[in-house]
């Protein structure tokens, strides 16, 4: 260390500088960083803001469509391929004399009494086929067999994919 004078209060000074530095580093890292948590808390509120505006409004719209649904006099009647019905407005409640709780889960084959084929295409013959289809069936109601003619549509996902149908 040549040209240097080193003395006891100079290494004191030093180490104080250092140690002042070395403080004020982490002071700035930890302000630095409450800084960018405090940013991305307050875009996490806003995320959950609008998520939680979007199913308040999504709820909205399921209830507003649900009454028009369950108003109608038409039989509504979705069900999964294999038969297992999902959901019954209330005209078809009515008809077949049980409550919703009771026919979400029942196979739609349980109250058909008999089918008679009109010919038509079924919704199910290729993937992105007729998306109706009407068929005849004898029902069991309430007040006895029916015959009912239903239109059968087809519900499929964004790829095609046929998921249920509604009557």
């Amino acid at each position: 260390l040549i040209g240097w004078a080193v003395t006891p209060m100079a290494g004191v000074a030093a180490a104080g500088f250092l140690v002042a530095a070395i403080t004020s580093f982490s002071a700035w890292r930890t302000t630095r960083k409450s800084t960018v948590i405090d940013e991305e808390v307050k875009i996490l509120r806003r995320t959950v803001e609008r998520l939680n505006d979007a199913n308040w409004e999504l709820r909205e719209s399921e209830e507003r469509y649900r009454g028009l649904i369950d108003v109608q006099n038409d039989l509504v009647v979705r069900r999964t391929k294999e038969g297992v019905i999902t959901f019954a407005n209330g005209a078809a409640c009515r008809t077949f004399g049980v409550g919703e709780d009771d026919i979400v889960g029942a196979s739609f084959d349980e109250i058909v009494v008999a089918t008679e084929d009109n010919n038509t295409a079924s919704p199910e013959a290729e993937p992105f086929g007729p998306r109706e289809a009407v068929m005849d069936q004898e029902i069991d109601t309430i007040d006895g067999p029916r015959w009912i003619s239903w239109q059968q549509f087809a519900v499929r996902n964004d790829d095609g994919t046929l998921t249920e149908f509604q009557y």
